[in-house]
């Protein structure tokens, strides 16, 4: 953003700074991704545990992980 467009946002945003912002809703969706993939493990755990399939297991594990570092990296 220009100058010109900094001062406008902070002043209509109470003095935030855009990249405040944006920090903290990057922040917020890589929280909810982290959360994401913690509670697809303990499903997967679970599952692992009641059948003892590994194939599976690890296809959703690496996939989802795969899909955890691609948001990371469109984040960053």
């Amino acid at each position: 953003m220009s100058p010109a467009q900094e001062l406008a946002f902070a002043a209509a945003a109470g003095g935030q700074s855009s990249s405040g912002l944006l920090l903290a809703i990057a922040s917020i969706v890589v929280m909810f991704a982290l959360v994401w993939l913690a509670w697809l493990a303990l499903r997967l755990f679970d599952h692992w545990s009641r059948s003892g399939e590994t194939g599976d297991l690890l296809w959703h594990l690496i996939r989802a992980v795969v899909v955890v570092s691609v948001l990371g990296w469109f984040v960053h």
